[in-house]
């Protein structure tokens, strides 16, 4: 009798070290991000978008100014993490006025768990907040 064995590759799955990131105001910092693939297969991230939920500043032109942003130039190109492994994201916000900012770092890859995953900004204070699943509990 004859045993045939196949290896089959599953699915990549991302994990980001926060869920929100919380930078000083008014004073230009970095922040760093773990992303880790704890899937079996590897995990390609596709984008790393900035999306401003508040107003951004705009320049003398006229044109809106982003005071965050990604390091890209320290990520591999193109962007993969193998099976078990992770990268490190380094994120920079850079203030050009006082007023406090929000955004959203918007993650596309061939995660298990979706297309797209968001990473809150800001550059005020974080606050808790209690979420309970599933949504309504049921007895």
């Amino acid at each position: 009798m004859n045993v045939r064995l196949s290896v089959r590759s599953g699915d990549a799955q991302l994990s980001v070290s926060q869920d929100a990131v919380a930078f000083p105001a008014g004073t230009e910092s970095t922040k760093s991000l773990l992303f880790r693939n704890s899937g079996t297969s590897q995990l390609t991230i596709a984008s790393l978008r900035i999306v401003p939920l508040t107003a951004p500043p705009t320049d003398a032109s006229g044109n809106e100014v982003s005071e965050f942003s990604v390091l890209e130039g320290e990520l591999p190109d193109p962007f993969q993490i193998p099976a078990g492994g992770s990268a490190e994201v380094r994120l920079r916000y850079a203030p050009i006025d006082d007023i406090a900012d929000e955004a959203q770092l918007v993650i596309t890859s061939n995660s298990a768990q979706g297309a797209t995953k968001e990473v809150f900004l800001t550059s005020g204070t974080l606050t808790s907040e209690l979420v309970v699943q599933p949504n309504p509990l049921i007895f």
